[in-house]
């Protein structure tokens, strides 16, 4: 009876180690602060994965939360047709904001991770701040107003979302 059950008790286990098994992000935002800002240095900004899982810091209470939730499957496509736009392909590299203060006491870069099939699309938008007249470029900033929609908090990078979604 125990060597019956065996291969039953073998297959049960495998399958809770592959469920709990974590899957590769769908897309990946850090933020990297430097300077006088909170919170200082990496820190997440938002992860979503394939199966709708989006977890994201919440940073509105100065209490460094990580906060999860799961999108709908109408949410979920439609962020998949968003990066599979063209507004969000031609992006690579270091993308720096095209007017730097001349002084300033901080900088926020947001580092971004786009799964592509086998591959991953990376780039850094560095030194852009919508308060300091330096927003995200304009179809970048669309895709950002859709994730700050996503995590429901106060602090957003993204700005003028009114038809984001």
């Amino acid at each position: 009876m125990v060597i019956r059950l065996l291969p039953l008790l073998l297959l049960t286990c495998a399958t809770l180690l592959t469920a709990q098994t974590p899957k590769v992000p769908l897309v990946e935002l850090y933020t990297d602060n430097q300077g006088l800002y909170f919170p200082a240095g990496r820190t997440l900004y938002a992860v979503i994965f394939d199966d709708g899982r989006l977890e994201y810091m919440d940073t509105t209470n100065r209490d460094l939360v990580v906060k999860q939730r799961v999108l709908t499957a109408a949410d979920l496509i439609a962020l998949r047709q968003r990066l599979e736009s063209k507004a969000i392909l031609p992006f690579t590299g270091i993308i720096n904001a095209e007017h730097q203060p001349q002084r300033s006491d901080y900088q926020t870069n947001l580092e971004v991770s786009i799964g592509r099939d086998h591959t991953r699309q990376r780039f850094v938008m560095r030194g852009f701040d919508a308060e300091d007249a330096r927003p995200f470029p304009q179809l970048f900033n669309a895709f950002l107003c859709v994730i700050d929609d996503f995590k429901h908090v106060q602090y957003r990078l993204s700005w003028n979302c009114a038809n984001s979604q």
